[in-house]
């Protein structure tokens, strides 16, 4: 499935499902006209590309990002503009962008070809804009979450008080068909009150966020056949605030503001060139990105270990060869290597080479057979002359089957079976809050997968389709019991070391029914049901107590042998967007959209589970034409319309976090091309 998303007059795509050329689906533009995008729960004002994922099916948004078909969101690969942009510590996306300097966005949730890899979840594609054209064009926006409007706290995190981002984009020909470029900048800031009770004293303080994002790209066209791209990002931020739930019961005299100061920086740098009337093509890309994350104040009383920095080099090469042999054929091969240093409670360093080869076959315009294989080797190295981590190469084959069986592009049957694997973060060697022993047998976290299913044409710009998609994790990365006191293994459960604990399990299973299509000029829809089961005894990487930005699998205390309800599974997910325009003058339109997302509620430990969360967004927005090259635009998302508040995750009878109140978000937007 593949939604489409605009903005500023760019075309955001996202796809929910990669088999290959053949068995994607048409885009549409139904979520132009919804409410998407909701504000992040833990009061971030920037409107990030992977929140979008809310709309694909498959995908649950939680507090840490998209988890994807039961992997979590550390266990994603993000991608810009072909180059990785995760968190060596978390996993995370260390370079959250606006959606307003993006041209395309994929998020491939499964059945991805060997050219992806390095994740056990799904893959957040992003491109960086750059304007060829002619003419200077560009937007002024901004977007503002008002506390007045708000309907109660915010995921128990206190009242909101604002909440919003500004900023301004242009892109244009420098050099007339040679050199053209596109520059942006964004501010964010959010604001939640917070206030404290001791012992029948209170005192009232704001948790603030501010950040701002910064882009630039050239391109430059040395002829119609080769191009060359510079891109360079910052994204400084600042927050404050005392980081505890509002319901601890903390002595105001106690409570010393903390304070972070962060900063994730890139450079990148790409070459595309076609060759052999461009049947042949070949992409270099290579680029430099750091991060640092430190309190801005020595005596805020933040943790041990929370000064987090990373320094990261990586480059690929990709090949792709188009020839016509017994049908159609999509060669592709290509290598990539990294290397990055992270600094934790220590310095660690990592370095991964991979390499694949992948041809996608289509014959008589009935069948495609798309087949890859990958290999990846990771090394890690601890402090200075500690010795090398080297973790075995694996083969990681792919292979996928797209079935046109009328040829004539009305059905699509598909299968799929893959095995992936994910890298291992350098800073699990040096924890801060444990004492680590490696196993020398350690291998990274895989999984294999299996996705089939069936596409139909029910009419022009309609179509429905269902699929399976089954996950078994392999092989996990936990820390477990070893020696006396604080001291761990770092290895496998079930293997090596650890062959005397239970082994790691975790097995997700889901049937997805969806329609997707326009009806008439007007109306456009896309309604998707999913129905999953989550089982297992490793639920996935989380956030590490103790340790700010470090994510390991559970605990040793929750692995056991018995495969039981994970915490994040949801029997029963609807998601649904129907949206209309109304062209009321030749100048002037407007449009109207609403979107439901219902999922069934998670497990309890004491048994049971929460309800059914409802959640029903409204979206009104308008357009009038200026003149020829300038509109402006106005919008009203309403999210939460109901203001359903239920329980999202528990621990024991304690409600650990809430559905997101009711909030609205005005937006205004100025266009000139």
């Amino acid at each position: 499935m593949r939604g489409a998303f605009r903005f500023a007059g760019a075309r955001v795509l996202v796809l929910g499902l990669c088999l290959g050329p053949v068995a994607s689906a048409r885009a549409s533009d139904v979520t132009e006209y919804v409410a998407v995008n909701r504000p992040a729960p833990d009061g971030s004002a920037v409107r990030s590309s992977e929140r979008l994922a809310e709309s694909v099916p498959g995908v649950q948004l939680d507090v840490n990002g998209p988890a994807i078909h039961g992997a979590t969101a550390f266990e994603n690969s993000y991608l810009l503009d072909g180059l990785s942009t995760n968190d060596s510590t978390t996993g995370a996306n260390a370079l959250p962008l606006s959606t307003e300097f993006l041209s395309s966005l994929n998020f491939i949730t499964s059945g991805y070809m060997a050219e992806y890899g390095r994740a056990t979840g799904g893959i957040i594609e992003a491109d960086l804009r750059v304007e060829p054209s002619e003419r200077l064009q560009g937007s002024i926006f901004g977007y503002w979450v008002p506390g007045a409007l708000a309907a109660s706290d915010v995921s128990g995190r206190g009242p909101l008080r604002h909440l919003g981002d500004f900023g301004a984009t242009l892109g244009g020909s420098l050099v007339r068909h040679r050199l053209s470029f596109f520059a942006g900048v964004a501010p964010a800031l959010g604001r939640v009150e917070q206030t404290r009770t001791f012992q029948g004293a209170s005192r009232t303080s704001f948790a603030d966020q501010r950040t701002l994002q910064a882009v630039a790209k050239l391109r430059y066209a040395v002829n119609l056949d080769h191009e060359l791209f510079l891109s360079f990002i910052t994204t400084p931020g600042f927050s404050r605030g005392d980081g505890r739930p509002t319901s601890e019961d903390v002595s105001p005299e106690s409570e010393a503001p903390r304070e972070l100061d962060s900063n994730a920086s890139s450079v990148r740098l790409t070459y595309a060139g076609g060759f052999l009337d461009k049947r042949l093509l070949l992409n270099l890309r290579a680029g430099w990105q750091w991060q640092r994350v430190s309190p801005g104040d020595e005596g805020a009383g933040l943790e041990p270990g929370s000064v987090r920095a990373q320094d990261q080099l990586q480059a690929n090469a990709r090949l792709t060869y188009l020839m016509s042999w017994a049908g159609y054929h999509v060669f592709k091969t290509g290598v990539e290597a990294e290397r990055v240093t992270t600094e934790l409670s220590s310095t660690a360093s990592r370095q991964v080479l991979a390499g694949y080869v992948q041809d996608s076959w289509s014959f008589s315009n009935r069948f495609t057979l798309n087949a890859g294989l990958r290999y990846e080797a990771q090394s890690l190295e601890a402090g200075e002359g500690e010795g090398t981590l080297r973790l075995g190469g694996a083969l990681l084959p792919r292979l996928g089957l797209v079935l046109d069986p009328l040829a004539n592009g009305r059905t699509r049957m598909f299968a799929h079976v893959a095995k992936y694997q994910s890298l291992v973060s350098p800073a699990l060697l040096t924890s801060p809050v444990r004492s680590v022993t490696v196993d020398p047998a350690l291998v990274p976290p895989s999984s294999r997968e299996l996705v089939v299913g069936i596409e139909y044409e029910l009419l022009s710009q309609v179509r429905t389709g269902a699929s399976y998609t089954g996950r078994r994790l392999d092989s996990a990365l936990q820390y477990l019991p070893h020696g006396e006191g604080t001291e761990v293994l770092l290895g496998n459960p079930g293997e090596g070391l650890a062959s005397g604990t239970p082994k790691a399990e975790r097995a997700y299973d889901a049937v997805t029914l969806w329609l997707d299509g326009n009806f008439g000029e007007e109306w456009l829809s896309r309604l998707s049901y999913t129905a999953s089961r989550l089982r297992g005894n490793s639920p996935g990487l989380q956030p590490l107590a103790g340790a700010p930005g470090l994510a390991v699998d559970t605990t040793p205390a929750e692995l056991s042998d018995t495969r039981t309800v994970l915490p994040a599974d949801r029997t029963h997910t609807v998601k649904a967007y129907l949206s209309r325009d109304f062209s009321l003058t030749r100048r002037l339109n407007t449009n109207l959209g609403l979107s439901y997302l219902g999922a069934s509620g998670t497990p309890r430990e004491e048994g049971g589970r929460t309800s059914w969360a409802h959640t029903l967004d409204v979206h009104l927005g308008a357009g009038y034409w200026l003149a020829p090259g300038s509109r402006l635009e106005f919008s009203l998302d309403v999210f939460n319309l109901l203001d359903v508040q239920e329980d999202a995750r528990w621990d024991g009878s304690t409600p650990l976090r809430l559905q997101a109140p009711r909030q609205v978000r005005l937006g205004a937007r100025y266009l000139f091309f």
